[in-house]
């Protein structure tokens, strides 16, 4: 026979890479919009000291990879949250 588990393995290792470890776990910070930008980033680091927190202009080019240890602020240029979520 073959031995299918490592197969399974393997090709679920990206989705394990991108999947909630904790159900229950907050992917986004709608209360920080219109906050600004240093008030934002300290909350975060408070509710989750693990992230890595990226701040990034409205405008401003991002890798496409998604992580979920990362935790992107995106602002104007009144350095005032626009979105916070993590990916």
């Amino acid at each position: 026979g073959s031995d299918w588990s490592s197969d399974v393995c393997s090709s679920d290792l990206s989705t394990r890479m991108i999947a909630r470890p904790d159900p229950n776990m907050k992917m986004n910070w709608p209360e920080l919009v219109g906050k600004d930008l240093v008030e934002a980033r300290a909350t975060i680091q408070k509710e989750d000291p693990s992230v890595t927190i990226e701040e990034l202009g409205k405008n401003s080019v991002a890798t496409m990879d998604y992580r979920i240890d990362r935790v992107r602020i995106i602002y104007n240029r009144n350095h005032k949250v626009v979105s916070a979520s993590r990916g």
